[in-house]
């Protein structure tokens, strides 16, 4: 039962550290409290279920489609709010308040085209077959392995590339990054794209089994804050390790405990965090002048 456990943790951590990093691209970049990726992790399901099962589109086509509008959408969020916000010198509550409302306006209008009822998409992929002892469905082993790839990409990018040189200098000085001559805006449009990348494929994933309903986004997205919280704000790996605690201590209170604690469990273990070492693991302690 131990080992199942661990494996099923696995595979949510996975999923949840993909999730994290979308979030952290942006948070972490732009310092943008990015409410509005709450949103666009429904915005790709909805898509492909209206072109792939309602309209009987090519499903390949239908998911390549569907992550395009994803990745319009949250570049719309930046070119016609963040980033006019920015120019324009609004406060950082200005902000706040605008991506909650774009979140809102997101979220009702697929409430109101599809209705609030639970829709599923690949059912097949529910089945659960047998590894090793280990009891794992195909949409498990898909979550797993999409997610793995894409954060290794990631993983590699950010560490052995021009592009992951850039998005950490962005991060520690925006100011300086413009100052060498780099534009700010283009980077940022690389950024949000990547974001809407990352949470198309996510909202795909975390439906194949659970379904897709309209507010099925916000509790996906306080798992990634939480995770990047854990892990360390300020650095995009750390959203890796925040969501396999999640992941793995989430499943653990589920098997040993109870579900309805898992959640009460996950947030008292970020109370902690905030009271003793609000940092996070990886995260630097900031100096105070």
């Amino acid at each position: 039962m131990l080992f199942q456990l661990l494996v099923n943790g696995l595979i949510m951590g996975v999923l949840y550290a993909l999730i994290s990093t979308g979030f952290a691209l942006v948070y972490n970049t732009t310092r943008i409290f990015h409410i509005y990726y709450a949103a666009l992790i429904i915005v790709a399901p909805y898509c492909l279920y209206a072109l792939s099962i309602v309209m009987q589109w090519n499903f390949y086509i239908a998911l390549l489609v569907s992550l395009m509008v994803c990745v319009l959408l949250s570049l719309l969020g930046e070119l016609l709010v963040y980033y006019p916000f920015r120019k324009h010198n609004r406060s950082e509550n200005a902000t706040l308040v605008a991506s909650i409302g774009l979140m809102t306006i997101v979220i009702n209008i697929a409430g109101a085209i599809w209705g609030t009822e639970v829709k599923f998409i690949q059912t097949e992929l529910i089945k659960p077959y047998n590894l090793f002892g280990v009891s794992i469905s195909y949409s498990q082993a898909t979550q797993f392995i999409v997610s793995a790839l894409l954060l290794v990409i990631f993983g590699i990018a950010l560490f052995s590339s021009k592009f992951g040189l850039l998005l950490r200098a962005h991060r520690d000085d925006e100011r300086l990054f413009e100052t060498l001559g780099k534009s700010n805006r283009s980077f940022r449009i690389i950024v949000f794209s990547l974001s809407g990348l990352i949470a198309g494929i996510v909202g795909l994933l975390s439906t194949i089994d659970v379904g897709l309903e309209p507010y099925r986004g916000m509790p996906l997205f306080i798992i990634s804050v939480t995770a990047l919280i854990i892990g360390g704000v300020g650095r995009y790996e750390s959203s890796v390790l925040g969501g396999l605690i999640i992941g793995i201590l989430q499943v653990m209170v589920i098997g040993f405990i109870s579900a309805e604690w898992q959640d009460a469990i996950v947030f008292l273990v970020l109370v902690v965090f905030l009271i003793i070492r609000d940092q996070g693991i990886l995260g630097e302690k900031e100096r105070t002048a």
